[in-house]
């Protein structure tokens, strides 16, 4: 998967980013999910790749 900043994400990325999606998404009711998604997003995009970092960014903290 390519981004527009040129970088890649690899495999193992892709499974941390779903992870972090589907848990913070199957905890929140779904009038929050989409808010909750594109904090998750947003970060992963940015460049974060730190597990902690994205679950605190779907709660709208950063590290």
């Amino acid at each position: 998967m390519h981004f527009e900043s040129g970088g890649v994400a690899g495999p193992g990325e892709l499974a941390l980013l779903r992870e972090v999606l589907e848990k913070y998404c199957r905890e929140h009711p779904t009038e929050e999910r989409e808010k909750v998604a594109e904090r998750i997003l947003h970060s992963f995009f940015a460049g974060t790749r730190d597990r902690d970092a994205l679950l605190e960014a779907a709660k709208g903290n950063s590290l």
